[in-house]
Protein backbone atom coordinates (compact mmCIF):
# COMPACT_ATOMS: atom_id res chain seq x y z
CA UNK A 1 0.00 0.00 0.00
CA UNK A 2 1.46 3.24 -0.68
CA UNK A 3 0.93 6.64 1.29
CA UNK A 4 0.98 10.27 1.16
CA UNK A 5 3.53 11.08 3.10
CA UNK A 6 7.53 10.98 2.24
CA UNK A 7 9.15 8.01 1.82
CA UNK A 8 12.55 6.93 2.80
CA UNK A 9 14.23 4.36 0.32
CA UNK A 10 17.51 2.96 2.14
CA UNK A 11 20.66 1.29 -0.11
CA UNK A 12 21.11 -0.75 2.60
CA UNK A 13 24.48 -2.22 1.26
CA UNK A 14 26.47 1.19 1.81
CA UNK A 15 25.98 0.72 5.55
CA UNK A 16 26.26 -2.60 5.90
CA UNK A 17 29.56 -2.24 4.23
CA UNK A 18 30.90 0.62 6.08
CA UNK A 19 29.77 -0.81 9.58
CA UNK A 20 31.64 -3.99 8.35
CA UNK A 21 34.83 -2.69 7.71
CA UNK A 22 34.93 0.51 9.77
CA UNK A 23 33.45 -1.27 12.72
CA UNK A 24 35.31 -3.66 15.65
CA UNK A 25 34.72 -6.98 14.74
CA UNK A 26 31.98 -7.98 16.78
CA UNK A 27 30.18 -11.20 17.44
CA UNK A 28 27.31 -12.83 19.48
CA UNK A 29 27.84 -15.84 22.32
CA UNK A 30 27.13 -18.27 19.18
CA UNK A 31 30.13 -16.85 17.99
CA UNK A 32 28.13 -15.17 14.72
CA UNK A 33 29.65 -12.19 12.85
CA UNK A 34 27.62 -8.99 14.05
CA UNK A 35 29.24 -6.06 13.64
CA UNK A 36 27.46 -5.09 9.70
CA UNK A 37 24.13 -5.78 11.38
CA UNK A 38 24.70 -3.42 14.57
CA UNK A 39 25.35 -0.69 12.33
CA UNK A 40 22.04 -1.24 10.13
CA UNK A 41 20.19 -1.57 13.41
CA UNK A 42 21.55 1.43 14.65
CA UNK A 43 20.64 3.52 11.30
CA UNK A 44 17.51 2.16 10.93
CA UNK A 45 16.11 3.26 14.39
CA UNK A 46 17.79 6.36 14.39
CA UNK A 47 14.97 6.71 11.26
CA UNK A 48 12.31 5.33 12.95
CA UNK A 49 13.17 8.06 15.55
CA UNK A 50 14.47 11.22 12.97
CA UNK A 51 11.28 10.69 10.92
CA UNK A 52 8.84 9.34 12.48
CA UNK A 53 5.77 7.94 11.50
CA UNK A 54 7.55 7.93 7.53
CA UNK A 55 7.00 4.76 5.40
CA UNK A 56 10.67 3.09 5.41
CA UNK A 57 11.71 0.67 2.64
CA UNK A 58 15.31 -1.24 2.51
CA UNK A 59 16.69 -2.43 -0.30
CA UNK A 60 19.22 -4.51 -1.16
CA UNK A 61 21.35 -6.05 -4.00
CA UNK A 62 19.42 -9.58 -5.11
CA UNK A 63 21.43 -12.58 -5.54
CA UNK A 64 22.97 -12.50 -8.95
CA UNK A 65 22.45 -9.02 -9.16
CA UNK A 66 25.54 -7.92 -11.67
CA UNK A 67 24.06 -10.35 -14.23
CA UNK A 68 22.12 -8.02 -16.81
CA UNK A 69 24.93 -5.17 -16.62
CA UNK A 70 27.54 -8.08 -17.32
CA UNK A 71 25.53 -9.64 -20.14
CA UNK A 72 25.99 -5.88 -21.40
CA UNK A 73 29.63 -5.15 -20.04
CA UNK A 74 31.58 -8.43 -18.66
CA UNK A 75 33.72 -5.88 -17.31
CA UNK A 76 31.53 -4.83 -14.66
CA UNK A 77 32.83 -4.73 -11.43
CA UNK A 78 34.78 -7.49 -12.47
CA UNK A 79 38.14 -6.17 -9.98
CA UNK A 80 35.91 -6.71 -7.17
CA UNK A 81 37.13 -9.40 -4.57
CA UNK A 82 34.86 -11.94 -3.74
CA UNK A 83 32.52 -10.88 -0.87
CA UNK A 84 33.65 -11.86 3.04
CA UNK A 85 31.78 -15.05 4.03
CA UNK A 86 30.82 -12.71 7.22
CA UNK A 87 29.15 -9.62 5.49
CA UNK A 88 27.65 -12.27 3.58
CA UNK A 89 25.95 -13.88 6.29
CA UNK A 90 24.89 -10.85 7.66
CA UNK A 91 23.18 -9.64 4.72
CA UNK A 92 21.37 -12.54 4.91
CA UNK A 93 19.85 -11.87 8.32
CA UNK A 94 18.57 -8.37 6.90
CA UNK A 95 14.99 -9.22 5.62
CA UNK A 96 14.16 -10.98 9.00
CA UNK A 97 15.70 -8.11 11.08
CA UNK A 98 13.37 -5.82 8.33
CA UNK A 99 10.24 -7.91 9.23
CA UNK A 100 10.71 -7.84 13.16
CA UNK A 101 10.75 -3.86 12.45
CA UNK A 102 7.95 -4.10 10.51
CA UNK A 103 9.63 -2.36 7.00
CA UNK A 104 9.11 -4.01 3.81
CA UNK A 105 12.81 -5.28 2.81
CA UNK A 106 13.77 -5.81 -1.59
CA UNK A 107 16.63 -8.35 -2.36
CA UNK A 108 15.17 -8.75 -6.29
CA UNK A 109 16.75 -11.92 -8.04
CA UNK A 110 19.33 -10.56 -10.84
CA UNK A 111 18.66 -7.28 -9.61
CA UNK A 112 21.24 -4.76 -8.52
CA UNK A 113 19.56 -2.11 -5.48
CA UNK A 114 20.14 1.01 -7.60
CA UNK A 115 17.82 -0.01 -10.42
CA UNK A 116 15.56 -1.38 -7.94
CA UNK A 117 15.36 1.85 -6.10
CA UNK A 118 15.04 3.90 -9.73
CA UNK A 119 12.07 1.55 -10.09
CA UNK A 120 10.48 2.59 -6.45
CA UNK A 121 11.14 6.03 -7.38
CA UNK A 122 9.40 5.92 -10.57
CA UNK A 123 6.24 3.99 -9.63
CA UNK A 124 5.95 6.26 -6.13
CA UNK A 125 6.22 9.52 -7.66
CA UNK A 126 5.88 10.99 -4.42
CA UNK A 127 8.28 13.24 -2.14
CA UNK A 128 10.94 10.22 -1.27
CA UNK A 129 14.28 10.56 0.28
CA UNK A 130 17.08 8.14 -1.02
CA UNK A 131 19.69 7.46 1.53
CA UNK A 132 22.90 6.30 0.38
CA UNK A 133 26.34 7.17 -0.37
CA UNK A 134 26.15 5.97 -4.27
CA UNK A 135 26.60 8.59 -7.00
CA UNK A 136 24.84 6.92 -9.03
CA UNK A 137 21.29 7.43 -7.28
CA UNK A 138 21.88 10.99 -8.09
CA UNK A 139 20.44 10.72 -11.31
CA UNK A 140 17.31 10.42 -9.55
CA UNK A 141 17.23 13.67 -7.86
CA UNK A 142 14.61 16.04 -8.90
CA UNK A 143 11.66 18.36 -7.61
CA UNK A 144 10.44 15.24 -5.58
CA UNK A 145 13.50 13.13 -4.58
CA UNK A 146 16.34 13.55 -3.07
CA UNK A 147 19.40 11.68 -2.27
CA UNK A 148 20.38 11.98 1.36
CA UNK A 149 24.54 11.33 2.19
CA UNK A 150 24.15 9.04 5.81
CA UNK A 151 26.39 10.62 7.48
CA UNK A 152 26.44 12.20 11.20
CA UNK A 153 24.79 15.02 9.53
CA UNK A 154 22.37 13.74 7.07
CA UNK A 155 23.21 15.71 3.68
CA UNK A 156 20.07 16.59 1.68
CA UNK A 157 21.16 16.62 -1.90
CA UNK A 158 18.37 18.06 -4.11
CA UNK A 159 19.32 19.39 -7.58
CA UNK A 160 21.81 22.47 -6.55
CA UNK A 161 23.09 19.87 -3.87
CA UNK A 162 24.09 17.80 -7.12
CA UNK A 163 25.32 20.42 -9.00
CA UNK A 164 27.22 21.69 -6.13
CA UNK A 165 29.08 18.50 -5.25
CA UNK A 166 29.57 17.29 -9.03
CA UNK A 167 28.95 20.15 -11.12
CA UNK A 168 26.47 18.75 -13.25
CA UNK A 169 22.48 18.40 -13.43
CA UNK A 170 21.22 15.30 -12.03
CA UNK A 171 20.46 14.40 -15.56
CA UNK A 172 23.56 14.87 -16.73
CA UNK A 173 25.31 12.40 -14.46
CA UNK A 174 25.10 9.22 -16.62
CA UNK A 175 27.40 11.50 -19.16
CA UNK A 176 29.75 12.83 -16.78
CA UNK A 177 30.14 9.22 -15.23
CA UNK A 178 30.84 8.01 -19.07
CA UNK A 179 33.84 10.94 -19.20
CA UNK A 180 35.02 10.67 -15.82
CA UNK A 181 34.42 6.94 -15.47
CA UNK A 182 34.34 4.62 -12.28
CA UNK A 183 36.81 2.78 -10.83
CA UNK A 184 34.99 0.80 -8.24
CA UNK A 185 32.92 -0.72 -10.87
CA UNK A 186 35.36 -1.25 -13.12
CA UNK A 187 34.05 1.59 -16.17
CA UNK A 188 36.30 3.34 -17.90
CA UNK A 189 36.21 6.94 -18.93
CA UNK A 190 37.84 8.96 -21.59
CA UNK A 191 41.62 9.25 -20.72
CA UNK A 192 42.86 12.52 -20.17
CA UNK A 193 39.07 14.03 -19.32
CA UNK A 194 38.78 14.73 -15.94
CA UNK A 195 36.03 15.81 -13.62
CA UNK A 196 36.61 19.44 -14.71
CA UNK A 197 36.14 19.33 -18.10
CA UNK A 198 33.43 17.39 -17.83
CA UNK A 199 31.90 19.58 -16.18
CA UNK A 200 32.88 21.99 -18.99
CA UNK A 201 31.74 19.89 -21.85
CA UNK A 202 27.87 19.47 -19.86
CA UNK A 203 27.67 23.03 -18.86
CA UNK A 204 28.81 24.13 -22.28
CA UNK A 205 26.87 21.46 -24.85
CA UNK A 206 24.23 20.28 -22.25
CA UNK A 207 24.84 16.73 -23.47
CA UNK A 208 27.43 13.86 -24.39
CA UNK A 209 26.06 13.58 -27.71
CA UNK A 210 26.28 17.61 -28.48
CA UNK A 211 30.13 17.94 -27.06
CA UNK A 212 30.71 15.21 -29.73
CA UNK A 213 28.94 16.26 -32.46
CA UNK A 214 30.61 20.23 -31.38
CA UNK A 215 33.84 19.16 -33.35
CA UNK A 216 36.25 20.41 -31.19
CA UNK A 217 39.64 21.37 -32.35
CA UNK A 218 42.48 20.11 -30.71
CA UNK A 219 43.18 17.27 -28.12
CA UNK A 220 39.88 17.34 -26.43
CA UNK A 221 38.29 16.68 -29.87
CA UNK A 222 40.20 13.90 -31.17
CA UNK A 223 39.44 12.22 -27.93
CA UNK A 224 35.90 12.99 -28.04
CA UNK A 225 36.03 11.43 -31.26
CA UNK A 226 38.62 8.49 -30.62
CA UNK A 227 36.56 7.43 -27.69
CA UNK A 228 33.26 8.18 -28.65
CA UNK A 229 31.45 4.94 -29.22
CA UNK A 230 32.54 4.00 -25.57
CA UNK A 231 31.73 7.47 -23.98
CA UNK A 232 27.81 7.14 -25.61
CA UNK A 233 27.88 3.10 -24.27
CA UNK A 234 28.77 4.12 -21.00
CA UNK A 235 26.29 6.79 -20.68
CA UNK A 236 23.34 4.51 -21.39
CA UNK A 237 24.96 1.34 -19.61
CA UNK A 238 24.89 3.72 -16.53
CA UNK A 239 21.55 4.80 -16.45
CA UNK A 240 19.49 3.74 -14.03
CA UNK A 241 16.71 1.24 -15.22
CA UNK A 242 13.47 1.96 -13.80
CA UNK A 243 11.52 -0.42 -15.12
CA UNK A 244 11.93 -3.32 -13.33
CA UNK A 245 8.56 -5.21 -12.09
CA UNK A 246 8.56 -4.53 -8.51
CA UNK A 247 6.72 -7.32 -6.01
CA UNK A 248 3.36 -5.84 -4.23
CA UNK A 249 4.92 -4.34 -0.75
CA UNK A 250 3.27 -2.83 2.32
CA UNK A 251 5.25 0.38 3.00
CA UNK A 252 4.00 0.29 6.80
CA UNK A 253 3.64 -2.48 9.08
CA UNK A 254 3.40 -2.23 13.35
CA UNK A 255 6.62 -3.19 14.57
CA UNK A 256 6.58 -6.65 15.99
CA UNK A 257 8.05 -5.48 19.17
CA UNK A 258 8.92 -9.04 21.07
CA UNK A 259 10.03 -10.40 18.10
CA UNK A 260 12.90 -7.64 17.85
CA UNK A 261 13.50 -7.74 21.66
CA UNK A 262 14.17 -11.03 21.41
CA UNK A 263 16.47 -10.86 18.40
CA UNK A 264 18.13 -7.95 19.37
CA UNK A 265 19.11 -10.32 22.70
CA UNK A 266 19.85 -13.26 20.33
CA UNK A 267 22.42 -10.96 18.36
CA UNK A 268 24.36 -9.38 21.65
CA UNK A 269 22.87 -5.73 21.07
CA UNK A 270 21.95 -5.40 24.88
CA UNK A 271 22.99 -1.63 24.45
CA UNK A 272 20.16 -1.12 21.37
CA UNK A 273 17.79 -2.40 23.46
CA UNK A 274 16.38 1.29 25.04
CA UNK A 275 16.15 2.73 21.79
CA UNK A 276 13.76 0.31 20.45
CA UNK A 277 10.82 2.05 17.97
CA UNK A 278 7.82 2.20 18.82
CA UNK A 279 4.91 2.82 16.15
Amino acid sequence: MMTNRPALVLDASGILFRSFFGMPYLKNDKGEPTGALFGLVRFLFRLKTEFFGAPILVVLDGPDNKRRRRRLYPLYKEQRVELDPDLYFQIGEVPELCARLGLPCLALEGEEADDVIGSVVRNRKQETYVFSFDKDLCQLVSTSVQVVRPKKEFLFLNEAGVQAEYGVLPTQIPAWLAIVGDASDGLPGIPGLGPKKAVALLREYGTLQAAIDSHQVGRVGQLLLQYREQALFMEAFTRLIDSIPLPAFSWSSPVQQGALETWLKEKGFFSLLKNMPVD
